[in-house]
């Protein structure tokens, strides 16, 4: 689930120039960086399990082979 980023509209609060310049205020500016940090993390757990997932696939699939292998 991402999360959407917010403008509100308000004007700048920075009076002193920051790496950020997007014309948002303060709060939107943290608030977007939060959401940023959020989706984020949501994007590398999909990674991980899809990792895992398949991982346990491919052991259940050598699982399967050894026991066949004994009963042969």
């Amino acid at each position: 689930m991402r999360w959407p980023y917010k403008i509100c509209g308000k004007p700048t609060k920075i009076d002193k120039p920051t790496e950020i310049d997007n014309d948002l205020c303060s709060d939107c500016n943290k608030n977007n960086y939060q959401i940023w940090h959020v989706n984020m993390l949501w994007d590398n757990n999909r990674l991980l399990e899809n990792e895992n997932a398949l991982i346990q696939r491919q052991i259940d699939e050598l699982l399967l082979k050894l026991s066949a292998n004994r009963a042969s």
